[in-house]
């Protein structure tokens, strides 16, 4: 089987390739900037920025493709999530699909399901927020309308709180390890609970339901359960072996996000299963 991962480089796309890349499958890898420097898979630089050209025969004509690529992660608020990125998105995997892909898995989001509270299940109805949540939105209900003009399989994975570290991104355990090492004070609002799961874990399930090469729709990628935040540092701690000065306090939640938010995910449990 050969497989397409775009986004190769970043945080998730990192995990997967190392979940892959020894599973007897044909991988290339995208990237945008610098090519990494691995000779266990092949990689290519991908612009989706082009027109005119064939991205189906150009990657090499995949079975699968994982669509993980998505600019400006760091600002979910950037002006480029509606004004350019979703364009481009939209014009790229139509391009793909025209010219031949049948299996497309893509990266979605739990904020398309905007302010909720208790357990969201995937046909809760959407309400984004975030200018990235809202052209993630978008992009999966364009992809949905095209099905019904094309033939092909449609996998759309919503992301609820992932942990692991993180090079370029100030997740979590970044800061955490950090506040370890710099002896920095972290402050922490302890009131909140969330829905975590680990990289290596979300990376695991991206594989598994993508090797399918089935219409599976919507699916929540979370541990199911709720979690506050002071029991997951003291497990982070555990885990990495650190000794982070962390600060509790009754802090503003963002604008965003409840307090009680977490998947429920019966439905992936269900596919994995089968």
């Amino acid at each position: 089987m050969k497989i397409v991962i775009t986004g190769a480089t970043g945080f998730i796309g990192q995990n997967l390739i190392q979940t892959i890349q020894n599973k007897n499958l044909s991988v290339i890898g995208t990237y945008n900037n610098s090519k990494p420097l691995s000779k266990k898979i092949r990689y290519l630089k991908l612009d989706i920025s082009k027109k005119n050209l064939n991205y189906y025969k150009y990657l090499k004509k995949p079975e699968v493709v994982i669509h993980l690529a998505w600019p400006n992660l760091d600002d979910f608020n950037h002006k480029n999530h509606l004004n350019k990125t979703l364009i481009e998105q939209k014009y790229f995997l139509t391009n793909l699909i025209k010219k031949g892909l049948r299996n497309l898995v893509v990266a979605g989001t739990c904020f398309e399901y905007g302010k909720k509270i208790g357990g969201i299940k995937e046909n809760t109805k959407t309400k984004p927020i975030l200018k990235y949540a809202i052209a993630k939105n978008n992009l999966r209900i364009f992809l949905f309308k095209l099905k019904k003009k094309y033939q092909f399989n449609l996998t759309w994975l919503r992301f609820f709180y992932i942990y692991g570290y993180n090079q370029n991104r100030k997740t979590l355990t970044n800061l955490l390890i950090d506040s370890s090492k710099k002896k920095q004070t972290l402050i922490v609002n302890n009131f909140i609970k969330r829905d975590f799961l680990s990289v290596k874990k979300i990376a695991k399930y991206i594989y598994l339901l993508s090797i399918k090469k089935k219409n599976l729709g919507l699916v929540n990628l979370c541990s199911g359960k709720l979690i506050y935040l002071k029991s997951f540092i003291n497990i982070l701690i555990k885990k990495y072996k650190i000794k982070p000065i962390v600060k509790y306090k009754n802090t503003k939640l963002r604008s965003h996000e409840s307090n009680n938010f977490y998947g429920n995910n019966s439905k992936l449990s269900l596919i994995l299963n089968a």
